[in-house]
């Protein structure tokens, strides 16, 4: 897509699946039945992913696209697929990383004198790897982002007090200047909409399972 934009590119693929940091990334994915013989004249359903993905600059040009044909499909540039993007029933749920040196950045980032740091990740249920689905960060009535147990948000923000909503919970707590703040959204049950609590946690368990997980893209 040499000297492509955002025109030429909706026009090519129609609206997004999914859109990631203010519009700077589209996502386009989609899924497929196929059918495949396995012995004799019996056949069984097999499943066909693909999505592309498209990076744009302020000016709207292309910068980057990439192609996968893995349902957790990763890019060159570190990009993966972890959740929801060729499941049209999840709209608005999809969860994407961001290049992998957005990532190593954010696990390192030295925090300013006017700012704190926030750090937000998922505890799955049962404490192992699987959990119902991924869960929205709220700030001040602005949603960041969504993640799953794979993954973590990362954003700075201005001191002073923080209303925060994931789950069915709304907490406040303080943005002190030059501190990071680790929040843990934690599931409850089988439900996909509420959690069993939501709340800061220490910085020495807060960095511990920040290290484990892997970057997402914010809204």
């Amino acid at each position: 897509m040499q000297n492509a934009d955002r025109k030429l590119v909706l026009s090519l693929f129609g609206k997004p699946t999914a859109t990631k940091k203010g519009g700077e990334y589209w996502f386009y994915g989609d899924i497929r039945e196929t059918v495949g013989v396995l012995a004799g004249t019996r056949s069984t359903t097999f499943w066909d992913y693909e999505w592309l993905a498209v990076q744009f600059n302020p000016q709207g040009d292309v910068t980057f696209h990439e192609f996968n044909d893995s349902a957790s499909g990763c890019l060159s540039n570190g990009i993966c697929n972890i959740y929801g993007l060729a499941d049209v029933t999840v709209t608005g749920k999809s969860v994407l990383t961001t290049p992998s040196g957005e990532d190593l950045d954010a696990k390192n980032y030295q925090v300013k004198d006017d700012e704190c740091a926030l750090y937000f990740y998922q505890e799955p249920i049962f404490h192992i790897r699987m959990a119902n689905g991924p869960v929205d960060l709220t700030i001040n009535d602005v949603r960041i982002g969504v993640i799953n147990y794979e993954t973590y948000l990362f954003l700075t923000h201005k001191t002073g007090e923080l209303s925060l909503k994931a789950y069915q919970f709304t907490i406040h707590t303080q943005c002190n200047a030059g501190e990071k703040v680790y929040l843990r959204a934690e599931e409850y049950g089988w439900s996909v909409n509420e959690g069993k609590d939501f709340a800061p946690v220490s910085a020495k368990l807060g960095e511990a399972e920040i290290k484990k997980r892997k970057l997402a893209l914010p809204d």
